[in-house]
């Protein structure tokens, strides 16, 4: 279950493909760049935003576009009073993310924590209609499998969202894409505005979705998008990390 953490535990150490594109998009950058390898440590940092530089955007985070759309969602760095550099997403009827290729054991990083902001959610976002297919926020983890190795296509993609009205832990296949499970991590309203920190066990999450174990984790993305309900928003994304499962997950909900 996603449960809101705390997001000053990040800094006391306590808690311390979505298309075919971006399944493509991961294929060329490992090819690219040096794919980050885990080491034995509880922790890996997805994010990179300690290490900012003149509020760049790290070099890590490789944009996602989609030539049929037009309207680019734009990522930029901003300075943010609880976390310090976080990324903006803006979006206007338009679409794309931000991917970093990674390689890592998810039986020994079972845990996937971030944190998120949004303005508003999205009238008419849907986890099960196309024209619906719109989310203020995504975080997306993509897996190897044996197809995928054996025919150098695409993998498996756990895909969270902070839903409109749908229930929390509900999961449904993309309504474009069948190797894509959403899976509903926040929803309404109540929340827009502050941050929330949420912890997900990605493999136990991987099992109730494709009833298999996962294979390596090979990429995590970032998208927010608004192409399909011509909407408009804007979000934040704080810190993002994997842990290992004996990384404790709080059940308090806490608003920031």
């Amino acid at each position: 279950m996603a449960r809101p953490i705390d997001p000053g535990s990040l800094r006391t150490g306590r808690g311390t493909s979505l298309i075919q594109i971006f399944c493509c998009g991961l294929v060329l950058i490992s090819a690219l760049l040096s794919p980050i390898v885990a080491l034995a440590v509880e922790k890996i940092d997805i994010s990179g935003l300690a290490a900012v530089e003149n509020n760049k955007l790290p070099e890590h985070w490789q944009p996602l576009t989609f030539p049929s759309i037009a309207a680019a969602t734009s990522y930029e760095i901003v300075d943010d009073t609880v976390y310090g550099p976080v990324i903006l997403a803006e979006s206007s009827s338009g679409a794309g993310g931000i991917v970093r290729s990674i390689s890592v054991d998810p039986e020994k990083y079972q845990v996937l924590n971030w944190s998120w902001k949004i303005e508003n959610t999205l009238p008419g976002s849907s986890l099960v209609s196309k024209s619906g297919d719109d989310f203020p926020v995504r975080v997306m983890i993509s897996f190897a499998t044996n197809d995928a190795v054996l025919k150098g296509s695409r993998g498996n993609i756990l895909c969270y969202v902070w839903a409109s009205e749908e229930s929390i832990d509900s999961i449904a296949v993309n309504p474009i894409h069948n190797h894509i499970m959403t899976v509903v991590a926040a929803s309404g309203d109540t929340h827009s505005g502050t941050w929330l920190e949420l912890s997900r066990n990605i493999v136990d999450d991987y099992i109730r979705s494709f009833s298999a174990k996962p294979g390596r984790i090979t990429g995590v993305a970032l998208m927010t998008d608004s192409d399909n309900t011509r909407s408009e928003t804007r979000a934040w994304y704080g810190p993002v990390w994997l842990s290992s499962v004996s990384d404790p997950i709080p059940s308090t909900e806490i608003e920031r």
